[in-house]
């Protein structure tokens, strides 16, 4: 299944890819696990949240991308994503259907992965993963 968001670019970007992970699932992440994990964030996490604040900053500047649902060209997310050359796409929630973006968000709360593929013009590619040989899902932390 892949479903097609749409958002605005807040920075400069032509194509960002990675595992889509929640926000919260990282906030849940002792200090030691998020060092643990920095190189994996950084090249393989795009994170989804539907608001970036101040005290999230250092999630941000280890992911791949950012994608918030709220937000606009002012936000937190943008102005940081910018600042640092984060691709990132906000305002989602607006522009997109809601039941689809509710079934991503579900879906993920429930263990399922999914794959994120961020383009400059705010559009964003959300595919499944499939699920292992075991018929399970790889944890993703």
């Amino acid at each position: 299944m892949i479903v097609t968001l749409k958002g605005i670019a807040a920075s400069k970007f032509e194509k960002a890819a990675g595992t889509l992970v929640l926000l919260e699932d990282l906030r849940s992440l002792s200090d030691a696990e998020v060092q643990r994990h920095k190189s994996d964030l950084r090249h393989n996490y795009i994170v989804l949240s539907e608001n970036f604040y101040p005290s999230d900053t250092p999630y941000m500047l280890l992911s791949r991308g950012i994608v918030s649902l709220f937000g606009g060209i002012l936000s937190h997310a943008a102005l940081v994503a910018r600042e640092f050359g984060i691709p990132a796409i906000v305002g989602v929630y607006d522009l997109t259907d809601k039941e689809i973006l509710d079934k991503i968000i579900s879906g993920l709360k429930r263990g399922k992965h999914f794959t994120a593929t961020l383009y400059g013009d705010g559009t964003i590619e959300v595919r499944e993963n499939p699920k292992t040989s075991d018929g399970e899902h790889r944890k993703v932390f």
